[in-house]
């Protein structure tokens, strides 16, 4: 089983998890009118992995888990730049307008079992999410100065080094990460945000068990 084999096989055990004891509690509170768990490859590709619906707006739901960071609560979370794709630099999910994304679910699982190959959805415990607007997070980082322009920039820099690992920055909580190509291969560039950050920006944040979900 290849390592993306192994990611996607967690990701739809998570997925399982997060439909019974997430969004079956969220239609029982009426929130939300509807939610529907997308399955065409298509759709996914278009960065919606739940759309979600109230009397008046849709939800388009990316659902972004640190599935390789279990029990380990990292108080950041990384969002992808920029991707190499046969040597052609590529525009990772986060800035990638042409997704149809409008909302993230961050998520920091633990479980009982940690090797992806074996989990099942009966394994995870506890799960804290974030729910936050995509465009609510970009406009933040324009606000602080970290524009489009200049995150496409940065990214540019950092291919040319050609140095991985992690990058500080005068912005507080945020840093930037390039994964070296003997970890993925795309040698993917993240921007790193504090749960600091996001916390605020949130629409929602729960911790999720099996008991279903409390707000925090």
């Amino acid at each position: 089983m290849t390592q993306r084999e192994k990611d996607m096989r967690a990701e739809k055990e998570l997925a399982r998890f997060l439909d019974e004891h997430l969004y079956r509690e969220l239609l029982k509170e009426e929130r939300f009118v509807s939610f529907e768990r997308v399955t065409d490859r298509a759709i996914q590709k278009q960065g919606v992995d739940v759309i979600g619906k109230t009397e008046d707006a849709i939800a388009y739901i990316d659902e972004k888990a640190q599935l390789h960071y279990i029990n380990q609560g990292l108080p950041t979370f990384a969002f992808e730049l920029e991707f190499l794709w046969q040597g052609k630099a590529m525009e990772g999910w986060f800035l990638n307008d042409s997704l149809r994304t409008t909302h993230y679910l961050l998520l920091w699982p633990n479980a009982t079992e940690t090797n992806l190959s074996l989990i099942t959805s009966d394994d995870f415990t506890t799960v804290e999410g974030m729910m936050i607007s995509k465009a609510k997070l970009r406009n933040h980082l324009d606000d602080i100065g970290l524009t489009d322009a200049l995150l496409h920039e940065i990214t540019a820099l950092l291919h040319q080094q050609g140095i991985s690992g992690p990058r500080t920055t005068a912005y507080e909580g945020i840093k930037f990460y390039m994964s070296p190509s003997t970890t993925y291969s795309e040698n993917p560039i993240n921007i790193v945000i504090s749960k600091k950050i996001l916390a605020p920006l949130a629409d929602a944040h729960y911790l999720i068990s099996k008991r279903g979900f409390r707000r925090k």
